[in-house]
């Protein structure tokens, strides 16, 4: 099915993509995504996540280069919980379960000192209730 000059036989597992993979990662720039819903999925690419994140997948990933933490998808889909942040190489726009941090502009920052809350006033007076107001009598 395969030529032997497009697989690498190592420790008795194939790895076809890795020189391809190698050469794209070079290139490559990693855009750091959060997830917005309950459970975001990914399917393929290359993704970079620190060490605690690829621990938990390491079923679903192989390692590229375990210096930068870029792993690539294997066994589809690898999940993230909402709030997890992650590095991943294409582009996620489209996705509405995503957002991505790199492209939210950071809140400018205010001169203005904090304004002072006022906490010395006079405790309102009881008000009286109202009186009941008496019903007219009609005259038959």
């Amino acid at each position: 099915m395969f030529g032997n000059n497009d697989l690498t036989e190592k420790a008795g597992v194939y790895i076809s993509r890795l020189p391809y993979l190698k050469g794209q990662m070079e290139n490559t720039k990693f855009k750091k995504y959060r997830c917005e819903c309950f459970e975001g999925h990914i399917i393929s690419g290359l993704l970079q996540l620190d060490a605690d994140q690829a621990r938990r997948r390491k079923s679903q990933l192989k390692i590229i280069n375990k210096r930068d933490g870029v792993f690539e998808v294997v066994k589809p889909p690898v999940r993230f919980k909402c709030g997890s942040i992650f590095g991943y190489s294409r582009n996620l726009k489209g996705d509405k379960n995503f957002v991505c941090i790199d492209d939210m502009k950071p809140e400018p920052a205010k001169d203005e000192p904090p304004k002072k809350l006022n906490f010395d006033f006079e405790p309102k007076q009881k008000s009286k209730p109202p009186k009941a107001q008496k019903k007219a009598k009609i005259k038959r």
